[in-house]
């Protein structure tokens, strides 16, 4: 089953739902992406697909063009961020963190991931000052639940 710890809600089960269904759920998404380029959620699946499939350096460009095509989605945001964290661009990664929680700023993944890129970065400080931040938004959410 394809999991990223990365995406929530919908799009975690989309997924898992796509490679349930199609065993080649990475040619359906280029397809799509290929039939409905401008349509965001199509590169989102694509980036979340060649990811959990260890093609990091290949997952790069459908997530800067899912981020491009809506700039606003703090999950889009987010996963660019990982991907990037991923391939040492830790600057690039801030960046994108950073703007997932300007966007939604309870997005608890998008801390965690930013503590750790800080903690990369050598920013131990801000990283600590990150882990209390997110540490208080999982305590408000596991209230709520």
């Amino acid at each position: 089953m394809i999991f990223c710890s990365a995406l929530t809600g919908s799009s975690r089960y989309l997924i898992w739902g796509i490679q349930w269904r199609f065993s080649d759920a990475d040619k359906l998404a280029i397809a799509t992406t290929q039939e409905f380029s401008t349509l965001q959620f199509g590169w989102k699946v694509l980036g979340a697909l060649l990811k959990q499939a260890d093609r990091i350096t290949d997952s790069l460009t459908p997530m800067q063009k899912s981020v491009q095509l809506a700039p606003p989605d703090a999950e889009a945001q987010s996963n660019l961020g990982v991907t990037l964290k991923e391939l040492g661009r830790l600057e690039e990664s801030e960046a994108s963190l950073r703007q997932a929680i300007i966007l939604k700023p309870d997005y608890a993944v998008a801390h965690y991931y930013l503590i750790r890129v800080l903690y990369n970065i050598g920013h131990k400080n801000l990283a600590w000052g990150s882990t209390k931040k997110a540490n208080h938004i999982d305590s408000q959410s596991k209230k709520l639940s």
